[in-house]
C-alpha cells in the first residue's frame, strides 16, 4: 500500500493516491504543525504542490498494520529532501499518517501561501520555533512551520 502510495504520487495519479486511504484517514506534519484531516486534504495539498519534483521508491518496512517509509523526493529548484512517514494500514487502506519532511523554509510555498511564516502564535515559545534558519536554509534547530488554515490546526 505504501509503496503504491509513493508510485502514485510520482505518476499525479491523485484518483489512485485517493483510493490508498480511507475516506478519514488524518496526515499530520509535526516539521510544519500541520494535520491535513481527511483523504481529500490529503489529496489536494500533493496535487497543489509545485511541479519539478521527483519521488524515487522508498524503503518501506512493515510490521503489523504500522508501515515506515523513507523516500527521497528531488525538486529541480528546492534539492533533494528525504521524507520518513509511519503509516497505519488497516483493512487494505491507509487510515492514519505522520510524515517527517524537510524543514519548511526548504520547501516551495504552496499556492496563495507566504514563504515560512510562524505555525504559532507569538509568545513565549515562538522565539525557539524560529531558530535554526540561515538564509532559508534549515540547521537543524526547531522548525519554524508555514502559517496552515485554521482548519488544520489541532
Amino acid at each position: 500500500m505504501v509503496t503504491a502510495l509513493w508510485a502514485r504520487m510520482q505518476a499525479r495519479d491523485w484518483s489512485g493516491v485517493a483510493a490508498l486511504l480511507a475516506p478519514d484517514a488524518v496526515v499530520d506534519w509535526p516539521v510544519s504543525a500541520e494535520r491535513l484531516p481527511d483523504r481529500d486534504a490529503y489529496v489536494a495539498v500533493n496535487a497543489a504542490y509545485p511541479e519539478g519534483w521527483t519521488v524515487h521508491e522508498p524503503q518501506v518496512i512493515a510490521q503489523g498494520s504500522t508501515v515506515v517509509s523513507e523516500g527521497r523526493v528531488d525538486h529541480e529548484e528546492v534539492g533533494t529532501h528525504v521524507a520518513v512517514a509511519f503509516w497505519t494500514v488497516e483493512n487494505g487502506r491507509i487510515t492514519s499518517g505522520r510524515e517527517y519532511g524537510p524543514c519548511p523554509a526548504a520547501t516551495p510555498p504552496r499556492p496563495g501561501e507566504p514563504p515560512c511564516t510562524p505555525a504559532v502564535t507569538p509568545g513565549p515559545r515562538a522565539d525557539t520555533r524560529t531558530q535554526g534558519y540561515e538564509d532559508g536554509r534549515c540547521t537543524g534547530a526547531p522548525a519554524t512551520g508555514r502559517q496552515p488554515a485554521a482548519s488544520t490546526l489541532r
